[in-house]
């Protein structure tokens, strides 16, 4: 995936911080103001190398599941990068489709497994951000987008609609406030439901903050 190049980096929004924000809103505290390291275990560093190393599989199966779900796509751009230098917003969306009738859709990839066939909710939103951003770029409205779970090579279509784009412009912010007071969310994880796998239970249990 390729870097941002711009001012003031910390500042700006990216589509991981929504992810993260509704996943748990500790972690963007965690990453953009106490700028703490990822503590990763040993399944997750392999899936970090698994990712890598299946990357070009995935695109090829992605690219075959896109013809059959929407022949009408005329342009794929991969890897789209997106700033907002006035908003402070950005986005690297991994495909942007473009229909024959001038549609826009954004697809993510996901490296894992969706929720029983259905997508995980911080995908979802993830999704809508980069409908808003491509919104804003474009000046045409973004209405569905798709998320591709690759353990399943399962590509799932999202309708993205007011209420997950207000949702989406809620969280940016929060985030905003968050940064200028410099504050962790108030906020409360029971320790029971959370996995670790963002890589930050350590500052959780060293904090007290997965009290539920």
């Amino acid at each position: 995936m390729a870097s941002f190049e711009v001012d003031d980096e910390a500042e700006y929004i990216s589509g991981t911080d929504i992810k993260n924000w509704v996943y748990c809103p500790l972690i963007v505290y965690y990453r953009k103001v106490m700028v703490l390291d990822l503590k990763l275990g040993s399944q997750q560093e392999e899936g970090k190398r698994k990712h890598e190393d299946l990357q070009r599989k995935i695109m090829r199966r992605v690219g075959i599941a896109l013809r059959k779900r929407l022949p009408e796509v005329k342009e794929k751009v991969m890897n789209q990068e997106i700033i907002l230098q006035k908003e402070r917003l950005r986005g690297l969306i991994d495909i942007v489709l473009i229909t024959n009738n001038g549609e826009i859709i954004p697809v993510e990839i996901k490296m894992m497994r969706s929720n029983r066939g259905k997508p995980w909710p911080d995908h979802i939103y993830q999704l809508a951000y980069y409908a808003i951003l491509l919104e804003r770029k474009t000046g045409k409205l973004v209405k569905r987008g798709y998320i591709y779970y690759a353990e399943e090579e399962e590509l799932i279509e999202i309708i993205i609609t007011n209420h997950e784009k207000t949702r989406v412009k809620r969280i940016i912010r929060d985030i905003r406030r968050m940064l200028k007071d410099e504050r962790p969310p108030k906020i409360r994880i029971n320790p029971r439901k959370c996995t670790g796998g963002c890589g930050y239970k350590w500052v959780c249990d060293k904090l007290g903050h997965n009290i539920a």
